[in-house]
């Protein structure tokens, strides 16, 4: 499996428990959010979202970015707070990192 990111690219990641009924429009949210993201902050890439198979409300997110730089300016970003302060509203309880790439199965 080849890739373009090499070791030490900082990620992003979150574990967002949705309190329950919820979760349709925590995916909304959180698409729109990424979507967001990717549009108009540099140094963002891509970013996926999955579920829980065993807990149907517990999803984790994450993103490979171009620099820790890149993530800390977004995270300052008026937008960010913004749509993270919705989503949250939809939350029970949510952890965020940064984390380094340090190895793949290529």
């Amino acid at each position: 499996m080849a890739t373009d990111l090499a070791p030490k690219t900082p990620y992003t990641s979150g574990v967002w428990q949705v309190k329950p009924g919820r979760a349709d429009e925590f995916v909304e949210a959180w698409t729109e959010f990424a979507r967001w993201t990717s549009e108009r902050v540099p140094g963002s890439r891509r970013a996926v979202l999955v579920r829980d198979t065993a807990d149907l409300h517990r999803f984790m997110s994450f993103g490979p970015w171009e620099s820790e730089a890149a993530i800390a300016a977004w995270r300052d970003l008026d937008g960010f707070k913004q749509r993270v302060g919705r989503i949250r509203d939809l939350l029970e309880r949510f952890e965020a990192r940064t984390l380094e790439l340090v190895a793949t199965s290529d």
